[in-house]
């Protein structure tokens, strides 16, 4: 026996008004909701297809465009944009830029300038740079329109060996069998050979002055000094440049020291160039025994 299903009214709303729907048995009520199911997925199929067709021609009316942006922000520092008309110097270290930019008043090339620069920022920022290490550079002659790499990396010693280590890692990097032959000035006095405009000696004098009327400790030494305090009082000679004779103590930012030794080796190599470091000199030699005192082959 079938009974009738309850009479009901669908609202849809305007334009469309009320619709009152007399609904019969349950099986004509069952019919209708699977009738009314596959409209709706029907209409869902539908309503896909539309939107892949339309996503397909909007992608072929674009795509030509896109391809042709840089979708890449165009400056990738976060720092703020400088436009210059003569030149710009960037470095972390105040005091160097100041001679950069001094250097360059004088007519000096721009390898001038990177050279007189760098030499402070290894006085500023020994951590990080100076005239026992090396560097690579890269450098652009707008006159020529040719780049120029210079590779000034430092080298293993003669005596080197590849088990001097001994499995050691530590001795790579820390004590005497981790130091190795630098490449800095060399480096710097050739390409300044091929294009420097100033006097070589010319590019020492700020520097030297630095270290002998004070340095100030910046946050970038101050947090070396501190992470690697360990290591420093180790060895008697990097012991003795970095700590504060009234505090007995390493020195902490805001510091101000001198290093007249540095300054005499500065003005060594302002005369006597490369041969200041790779001798015959007595700078040189000077190195060599502390090289030996240090344990280095």
């Amino acid at each position: 026996m079938t009974s009738k299903a309850y009479q009901y009214d669908l609202v849809f709303g305007a334009p469309f008004g009320v619709q009152k729907w007399d609904v019969g048995t349950k099986e004509d009520s069952k019919l209708r909701r699977s009738l009314t199911l596959k409209a709706k997925a029907a209409l869902i199929v539908a309503f896909i297809l539309v939107v892949l067709v339309v996503t397909v021609v909007l992608v072929c009316f674009f795509l030509p465009s896109l391809q042709k942006r840089n979708w890449l922000p165009e400056y990738e520092s976060s720092s703020k944009l400088g436009k210059y008309q003569s030149a710009a110097i960037s470095t972390d270290a105040a005091p160097c830029a100041v001679i950069g930019k001094d250097v360059l008043a004088k007519n000096g090339s721009a390898v001038d300038a990177a050279i007189a620069v760098l030499l402070c920022m290894g006085v500023i920022n020994p951590q990080s740079a100076g005239i026992g290490g090396g560097f690579l550079m890269l450098y652009y002659n707008r006159t020529q329109q040719a780049a120029y790499y210079i590779d000034a990396r430092e080298t293993a010693p003669e005596k080197a060996t590849e088990d001097m280590f001994q499995g050691n890692a530590t001795l790579a990097q820390f004590g005497g069998l981790a130091i190795a032959i630098p490449g800095e000035i060399a480096g710097y006095h050739d390409i300044h050979d091929r294009f420097g405009s100033l006097p070589w000696e010319e590019l020492f004098p700020p520097t030297i002055k630095i270290c002998r009327e004070g340095i100030t400790v910046n946050a970038h030494l101050a947090r070396a000094l501190r992470k690697k305090r360990e290591f420093i009082m180790q060895f008697e000679g990097i012991r003795n440049v970095f700590t504060n004779n009234e505090t007995k103590d390493l020195y902490k930012m805001g510091d101000v020291y001198t290093r007249n030794d540095l300054a005499d080796t500065l003005e060594a190599i302002a005369k006597e160039k490369s041969a200041a470091i790779y001798g015959p000199s007595k700078t040189a030699t000077n190195l060599l025994n502390d090289l030996r005192d240090a344990g280095n082959v």
